[in-house]
């Protein structure tokens, strides 16, 4: 598959109200079928994957959008429903985003929301 010749853009000093919106338009406006966005922590990540989706919504793009979330893994230690829960999301986005790479063309957008933490741990 063919590495886009897009260059990565990153964004900073954009207030967490404005995050959603502005990553939404940039969506529009860049079309790509899987945008992953790293927050800083997961309770940010959780906030900007909902914002995104709605005002992906309200923009009117006619495009389907799956918006997911990519959390840590639990460690044993912790409750194990949180656990099996947190295992589940993780293989759910991978599926996604193993599906989404044999799709061809830019009709579906998925958006991966994750932490700097969640991304380097072993699947």
């Amino acid at each position: 598959m063919a590495v886009s010749s897009l260059p990565r853009t990153k964004l900073t000093g954009i207030c967490p109200a404005a995050r959603g919106a502005v990553l939404a338009e940039l969506a529009r406006a860049q079309p790509a079928p899987v945008w992953l966005v790293v927050a800083e922590a997961l309770k940010t990540a959780e906030h900007l994957a909902e914002d995104f989706a709605f005002f992906h919504a309200a923009a009117g793009d006619p495009r389907p959008c799956a918006t997911l979330v990519f959390p840590e893994s639990m460690p044993d230690s912790r409750d194990m429903r949180e656990a099996f829960a947190a295992s589940s999301d993780r293989l759910t986005v991978l599926s996604r985003l193993r599906a989404t790479r044999r799709a061809a063309g830019f009709g579906n957008v998925l958006v991966i929301v994750s932490t700097p933490a969640a991304l380097l741990q072993p699947v």
